[in-house]
C-alpha cells in the first residue's frame, strides 16, 4: 500500500507484532511523502530517535498528552504537504529538462540533414512554433519523428 504514495500521514505506534517500528517508519519515510510519526516508549526513544530522524520520522515518547500528540499531528501534516510541493517542483524541472534535451536534439537532426547552423535550427524551431501555434518541444518532436525514423 505504501508504493502508491497515497497517504499524507502514517503513525506508527511501536512495538509492532514482528519488530520495533522502526524499520516500517524509516521505509515508509523513504517511499513516501507521508509525514511519519513513530511513537515509542520512552525508554527507546534516545536510541530510537538517532536512528529514524536522519530518514525524517518524527519520533515521539508515549506516553504524552493529546495535545502534544495533536502538535506532532500538524507537524507531519505540514512536512508532508511540503514534501508533495517539492515533488511537483521536481517533477516540473525535470519535464522541462526533456524537453530542452528535445530541442537540442532536433536542432543536432537539422544541422546533420539539413545543414542549418545552430543558429539556425534554433530560429527555425522558434518560427515552427510560432506559425503552427506549437510549443517548441511539440515541433521539435515532429522534426525528431520525421528524420530520426
Amino acid at each position: 500500500m505504501m508504493s502508491s504514495d497515497s497517504f499524507s500521514l502514517i503513525v506508527v505506534n511501536a512495538p509492532l507484532e514482528d519488530e520495533l517500528g522502526t524499520d516500517l517508519a524509516c521505509d515508509a519515510a523513504e517511499r513516501t511523502s507521508a509525514g511519519i510519526l513513530l511513537f515509542v516508549k520512552a525508554q527507546l526513544y534516545e536510541v530510537t530517535a538517532a536512528k529514524a530522524e536522519g530518514a525524517g520520522v518524527i519520533v515521539v515518547s508515549k506516553p504524552c498528552q493529546i495535545s502534544y500528540a495533536r502538535q506532532c499531528v500538524r507537524i507531519a501534516a505540514a512536512t508532508a504537504a511540503r514534501m508533495r510541493n517539492m515533488k511537483r517542483t521536481v517533477a516540473n524541472l525535470q519535464n522541462k529538462v526533456a524537453e530542452i534535451k528535445t530541442v537540442d536534439r532536433a536542432k543536432l537532426v537539422l544541422m546533420q540533414y539539413l545543414g542549418f547552423s545552430e543558429e539556425a535550427a534554433h530560429k527555425y524551431i522558434e518560427k515552427e512554433a510560432m506559425n503552427s501555434r506549437k510549443s517548441r518541444f511539440e515541433v521539435a518532436s515532429e522534426i525528431l519523428r520525421t528524420y530520426e525514423n
